[in-house]
C-alpha cells in the first residue's frame, strides 16, 4: 500500500457533514498531492423543488436530453458551493449522476480510480441527531474503497490516531493505511487490540469467573501476538503505542478510542468473524453505529464490489 492517496472522492450534498467532507478531502489532497473528485447523487441532494424547477426548464427536451441538462445544472451550482471551500492549489472534478447515494459514490470512485472515499458522518438524509447517516453506513458495507467518515471531533490534520486490529487481513491493511496517516500528519498512533471475552464490567455484574491466571495468559499470547503483527510493518518515524485489553472487541475498542482523546480511529470493517453477506464484521458494525469519532474503515484487497448489484464478495 502506498504511503500517498493519489485519487479521492468526496461526497457533497450541501448539508454540513459534507462541507466537513470537503475540508478534510482538500487537507489529504494538499498533503499527499492528490485530485479530488466531488460526487454528488443529485436527486437526494438538491431541494425538490429546485430540481423540479430544473425538469421545467428543458420540458421540451427528450428524457435522456432532460436529465443530461438537468445533471449540467446541478453540476453548476455544486460547483459554485465547492469553489467557495476550495483551495486554489488544489484541483477538483465533478461528478453527478442520478444512483443512490452510495452506489453514485462507489461508481465514481471506480471509474476515476479512486484509493480514498471521504463522507460526512451525516448528510442530507441523517439528520443532525444522527450519529451515522444511512448513506454512510450502506456506503461502508458495500465500497472495496477505504471510507473515511468526517465527525466534528476531526481536526483537518488529526494528531492523534487509534487503530484496532484483530490480525486479520483487513486489519492489516487498515494499519497500513493508520501508518500513511501518522506519517503524513505527525500523528500519534497507537494500535489496541482486544482478546474476546466478557468486559470488567460485565464480569462484576452477572459474576462470570475465569480459573486463575487466565485472564493474564490470554492477554500475554494476545500482546506476543500484537508484536508479531506489528513486526510486518515499517514503523520507522511514527509514535508508535500499543495496548492488548481483554473484553467485548467492541466496547473495548470504544472505549480505548474514547480514553485516548484520538481524532480518528482506524478500522478494518471485515474481520475474522465476519460473514461474507453481511460486508461487514459484527464489532465494526457495533463500532461505526456508535462512532465517537472520525473512522476510516478499510476492507481487504481480497473484497470486491458488484456494481450493478451493488453488493460485495470476499
Amino acid at each position: 500500500m502506498p504511503d500517498r492517496f493519489k485519487n479521492i472522492t468526496v461526497g457533497f450534498d450541501f448539508s454540513r457533514g459534507s462541507a466537513l467532507a470537503l475540508e478534510a478531502g482538500f487537507a489529504l489532497a494538499k498533503q499527499f498531492g492528490a485530485r479530488i473528485t466531488v460526487t454528488t447523487s443529485v436527486p437526494r441532494a438538491l431541494d425538490p423543488e429546485l430540481l423540479s424547477a430544473l425538469e421545467s426548464q428543458h420540458a421540451e427536451a427528450t428524457k435522456l436530453l432532460r436529465g443530461a441538462a438537468v445533471l449540467a445544472d446541478a453540476e453548476k451550482i455544486v460547483r459554485e458551493a465547492v469553489e467557495r471551500l476550495r483551495p486554489p492549489e488544489i484541483e477538483v472534478d465533478y461528478d453527478m449522476g442520478e444512483l443512490p447515494v452510495d452506489s453514485q459514490l462507489n461508481q465514481s470512485a471506480f471509474q476515476t480510480g479512486a484509493d480514498l472515499i471521504v463522507v460526512g458522518a451525516t448528510g442530507m438524509e441523517g439528520g443532525e441527531e444522527a450519529i451515522i447517516g444511512r448513506d454512510t453506513e450502506r456506503l461502508i458495507r458495500r465500497s472495496s474503497v477505504p471510507v473515511l467518515v468526517i465527525k466534528d471531533t476531526m481536526a483537518a490534520l488529526p494528531k492523534k490516531i487509534m487503530c484496532a486490529t484483530d490480525f486479520s487481513e483487513a486489519s492489516e491493511r487498515a494499519f497500513e493505511l493508520a501508518l500513511a496517516f501518522a506519517r503524513a500528519f505527525g500523528a500519534r498512533l497507537d494500535i489496541v487490540h482486544v482478546v474476546s471475552g466478557p468486559s470488567k464490567s460485565m464480569r462484576k455484574i452477572f459474576g462470570r469467573g475465569y480459573p486463575e491466571g487466565f485472564i493474564e495468559s490470554a492477554a500475554a499470547l494476545g500482546s506476543q501476538e500484537l508484536d508479531e503483527f506489528i513486526e510486518k510493518f515499517d514503523t520507522n518515524g511514527v509514535q508508535l503505542g500499543r495496548e492488548v485489553i481483554f473484553g467485548a472487541p467492541w466496547w473495548e475498542i470504544l472505549s480505548a478510542t474514547r480514553a485516548s482523546g484520538a481524532e480518528l480511529l482506524v478500522l478494518g470493517s471485515l474481520g475474522r468473524s465476519a460473514v461474507k453477506e453481511l460486508l461487514i464484521g459484527g464489532t465494526a458494525e457495533r463500532v461505526i453505529r456508535a462512532l465517537p469519532t472520525s473512522l476510516l474503515a478499510v476492507k481487504p484487497d481480497s473484497f470486491v464490489i458488484d456494481l450493478e448489484k451493488g453488493s460485495g464478495a470476499i
